[in-house]
């Protein structure tokens, strides 16, 4: 797993995983996150704090969904993995 941090102030910004075709973006830390459309899944749910607010009709699972391709059914669409709205 690879972690890349805000080389000012040192926020962690991204994580890379190997043998995921992604980059796990922490949204949180743009300054305005509308850019890149709404989230995909919420993971680790059952950490979830009265203050979060999770969209209805949200893909949800309480710890990361790894087992029996869950995390691909709710990433890949019908011709392949969707491109990102907007550039990194």
């Amino acid at each position: 797993m690879t972690r890349e941090f805000c080389g000012e102030c040192g926020t962690h910004l991204t994580t890379r995983r190997p043998g995921l075709p992604l980059v796990i973006l922490k949204v949180g830390t743009l300054d305005d996150p509308s850019l890149f459309g709404a989230p995909q899944m919420a993971i680790y749910a059952v950490d979830e704090q009265p203050f979060h607010v999770t969209p209805d009709g949200l893909h949800t699972f309480e710890h990361y969904p790894h087992a029996s391709g869950l995390l691909r059914n709710c990433l890949v669409g019908p011709g392949g993995l969707e491109p990102p709205t907007r550039p990194l």
